[in-house]
Formats: C-alpha cells, structure tokens, sequence
C-alpha cells in the first residue's frame, strides 16, 4: 500500500473535495463530500479511507463540542463515529468522558471499559476509570487505578496531579476529582494540534515535516499508538527503516492488534531485507484483518 492510500491523495473529485475541507477544518463539508465519495466509488481502499475520514469528521466536531462543554453533541457526533470506526479506544474514551460529564457514571464505565478491551494500557483511560470509581464512593480503588494511570504514561504524574493529591487529603474530594480530571486536558490538545499539522504534511509529501510535527506530538504523549504509527510511515518515506520499525514495535506494545502498524512493520521489515519479521508481522496481520489493502501484495514481494 503505497503512502497516498493510508493519508488519502488524489482518488477521485468527491474524496479531494473532502480532504481540502478536512485540512481546512470545514467537517461538514468534509462529511458530504466523503459520503457522496462512498456512494460513487467501488474502489476498496479508498471506500476504507473515505469510511475513516467520515469517522474522523465527526470525531473532531466532537472535540470542538467538548471544548465548548456541548456534552450532548459529543456523544451524538462520537456515537456517529463509532458506528464507522467501533475499535478505536480514543473514540471510547471520549464518549466515557461525555457521559460522566452528563451524570451518567454507569453508560460512561462501561464506555471506558470498551476502550481498555482494545487497549488495556491506555493511561488516559485508565485514570477516567479511575475517578469514576473515587466519584462513585470507591476512594482506595481509585485512587490505586489512577496512581496505576501515571505508571502508564509518566507525564500525568505533573504539577496538577500533586494538587490533586493535596486535595484528597484535606478532605476536599470534590476539588480533588476536579484536579484529577484536568491532567490530561492541555498535553491532549497540544499533541493533538501537532498530529494535525503533521497529517497535513504527509499529504502534501512534505515528510521532512511531518516527522518533525509527529516528534513534537510523541513527545507530549508518547503512549499514543496512533501517533507512533504515523510517525514509523513517515520514517519509512525519507527511508529510515530500522527507526520506523522501533515506533511501529512502540504502537504494537501499546495496541497489539493495530493493523496499518502491522502492516508498516511488514513493509520496513521487508525493504531491510528481514523476512522472517516481515512473515511474522504478516500473520499477526492476517489474524486482526484478513482482508487488510496491500497485504496480499506484501507477500508476492516476500515469496520472490
């Protein structure tokens, strides 16, 4: 699978209409134009790709409604997405974080609970479990479970997260709580403004920049499966194999499953010449996507 079907170039009029209004920030337009694309096309990838971008649409229109406190319209446009995209544990953390935000703690536990099926060591939703839990009248728990959140990711263990504490142990349970749900609100947003920036580039074949953006993204978050994969494919287009490797191997510890990571690891493997890797990876692939878009290419390239 070459570059363009994982960011999305030229495919026909529809799908570049809906990434200029992607990139523009414009996700309604995106939305009709990705929508009137899937009615158009039989082209598998790039029916995966306009699915994706569909999901990815109302995924931000999501963020926008969470960053305006609009708790109803997020879980709408979240729930909107999952319907396309139902394995993204990013998705299920934000509906979580809406319905607690709406007074729902059991829909948002069992939401928080979707997201750590896929990933069981998504610090961010490990710590939203956690305040349920201490909100709920389930203080030692957790306390523990979000204490185990900071192990996870270390850059939540932050000046707000000491306040917290101090908080929680004068007694101030609500300060506390409060305390312990902002430590993650800043570093998301900044990371995710950088992510942003570096698709872009990706798109417009400027990778030089792109794993730059990406770099700055990874070193706010670092335990962001996605993040990891997109700055290996970037890696893997200015040729820096063994590096790509290392992030993709980074985004399979934190979600085993995570095909395109599988697949770009098959890719690198196999440009360094590493077949037994490149076979390995492939497998692991044909167990989470049968069906996964360039697969079958891959291993007419390994049987050569």
């Amino acid at each position: 699978m070459a570059i363009f079907e994982w960011f999305g170039l030229a495919r026909n009029k529809s799908y570049d209409r809906g990434i200029r209004a992607y990139d523009e920030g414009r996700f309604d337009e995106a939305i009709e134009a990705f929508e009137a694309c899937c009615a158009e096309s039989r082209d598998a990838a790039t029916l995966r790709l306009a699915k994706f971008y569909v999901s990815e649409c109302y995924a931000q229109l999501g963020q926008a409604a969470l960053r305006g406190q609009s708790f109803e319209q997020v879980v709408r446009y979240v729930e909107r997405a999952l319907i396309l995209h139902p394995k993204y544990p990013d998705l299920h953390y934000t509906h979580a974080f809406a319905l607690r935000k709406l007074g729902r703690p059991g829909d948002a536990l069992a939401a928080v609970h979707r997201a750590l099926e896929i990933n069981p060591n998504y610090a961010k939703a490990v710590l939203l479990q956690g305040l349920i839990w201490y909100e709920g009248g389930r203080t030692e728990d957790g306390l523990a479970r979000m204490s185990h959140a900071t192990e996870l990711d270390s850059s939540l263990k932050n000046g707000i997260w000491e306040q917290a504490q101090i908080c929680h142990q004068a007694g101030d349970s609500a300060g506390a709580a409060a305390l312990f749900e902002s430590v993650t609100s800043t570093e998301t947003e900044d990371s995710l403004n950088h992510a942003r920036l570096g698709d872009a580039a990706m798109r417009q074949g400027q990778f030089q920049s792109a794993v730059a953006e990406y770099r700055k993204a990874i070193s706010i978050r670092p335990n962001y499966a996605d993040l990891r994969c997109k700055l290996g494919i970037g890696l893997i287009e200015l040729g820096k194999f063994n590096e790509a490797i290392e992030h993709l191997r980074c985004a399979l510890e934190i979600n085993a499953k995570y095909a395109d990571a599988l697949y770009y690891a098959a890719s690198a493997s196999l440009a360094l010449g590493n077949s037994n890797d490149a076979e390995d990876f492939l497998s692991r692939l044909d167990e989470v996507s049968p069906r996964y878009p360039g697969a079958s290419e891959l291993r007419v390239r390994l049987a050569a």
